[in-house]
């Protein structure tokens, strides 16, 4: 399996008024889902799974117009530190966003987060993303999953079995994507780091 783990777009530093704790990305932030969109519209993807929070609906959703591919919410990718039982905007407001919203399909994890998440509360729901995804999709699938800067640092630690050291994080820039792989090589799993918080894609933006 070819696993994807892309952070979301650029943001305010604080929300605006109507969305002061799930913002929607600034014009930047679209400008680098548009080049995002771009660098991965011919990877045929099996499975995409996003966070509620609307900025990484945002960023999916011009990959998903370009491929015609359905997404899916999953609760259990919301960034940490995210307000306790906060579970995002209407399904509604959230598929005007992206059409190809799989329709009030969440997968895995119940809504929202409990108050005061330690870190290795989050790095137990991390590992829990990566076997929920292992087992629902097949050896050969090539799965996206779009998240925020925390969360994909205990994501990636997940994904390649590292144990959370103190004072250390996977730099993840806005759409910084990195691939991991799950292979079977004489009869032995092995994960391989494909390249991490790849930002390749922004070098041919518009000024």
């Amino acid at each position: 399996m070819e696993l994807y783990i892309v952070r979301h777009g650029n943001t305010p530093l604080q929300g605006d008024v109507q969305y002061p704790i799930d913002p929607r990305l600034t014009d930047l932030g679209v400008c680098q889902a548009e080049s995002l969109a771009h660098r991965l519209q011919n990877v045929h993807f099996d499975h995409i799974f996003a966070s509620p929070l609307q900025r990484c609906v945002q960023t999916v959703a011009p990959l998903c117009a370009k491929t015609e591919t359905a997404v899916q919410l999953m609760y259990a990718l919301l960034e940490k530190g995210t307000r306790a039982n906060y579970v995002g905007l209407p399904f509604f407001v959230l598929q005007d966003i992206c059409p190809q919203l799989k329709e009030n399909t969440f997968a895995f994890c119940e809504k929202g987060l409990p108050p005061y998440e330690t870190d290795a509360q989050v790095f137990e729901r991390a590992k829990q993303v990566i076997s929920y995804v292992r087992s629902v999709c097949k050896e050969d699938d090539t799965v996206l999953l779009v998240a925020h800067g925390t969360f994909n640092n205990f994501l990636i630690h997940a994904a390649l079995g590292f144990a959370i050291r103190d004072n250390f994080n996977f730099s993840q820039d806005n759409t910084g994507l990195s691939l991991v792989r799950f292979l079977v090589d004489n009869g032995k799993e092995r994960t391989k780091l494909a390249f991490m918080n790849d930002t390749t894609h922004l070098n041919t933006m518009k000024e």
